[in-house]
């Protein structure tokens, strides 16, 4: 069985005034050791070792949203670990790093794909194309992408 921990700067000294990076380590037996940040930062005073977790402080506004992200990436590690002992493997470095990547990656859906006609939309959506071009410029994008809906309309 595998151990799931989770601490502050990868074990190393942690500075009381500076937020340190919380760090997961994935051990199996004697030939695993895996270590990464899940990149987010907590003040070792707001820290709980034994819980392994961010202790219960109104000065820590996303402490619910870290202990839950803790409490999901160990789960997803758990089911990592399942799956493969399931199918008669073992975990590897290679394997674990690939899992841990998977936590973070969003799923594709189908109707995600950019096409040019969505990405126009959005870019005319941007604050900063709306902020930082002219009206006329906008309307010049605003009657591109009428002529692009027409011709993609009519040819496909």
């Amino acid at each position: 069985m595998a151990n799931i921990t989770f601490r502050l700067n990868n074990g190393g000294k942690t500075p009381e005034d500076k937020p340190s990076s919380i760090y997961l380590r994935y051990k199996y037996g004697r030939g695993l050791d895996f270590n990464k940040s899940i990149g987010l930062r907590v003040n070792p005073k707001n820290w709980n070792s034994d819980k392994q977790n961010v202790k219960n402080r109104s000065e820590v506004l996303n402490r619910q949203l870290i202990n839950e992200m803790i409490s999901n990436l160990r789960n997803h590690f758990e089911t990592f670990e399942i799956s493969l002992i399931s199918k008669g493997e073992k975990p590897t470095k290679k394997l674990a790093e690939k899992h841990f990547k998977t936590f973070y990656k969003e799923p594709e859906k189908e109707d995600s794909k950019l096409t040019l006609l969505k990405y126009i939309a959005e870019f005319q959506k941007r604050p900063d194309i709306i902020k930082n071009r002219s009206e006329g410029t906008l309307k010049n994008y605003r009657l591109t992408e009428k002529f692009l809906q027409r011709f993609n309309d009519e040819v496909y």
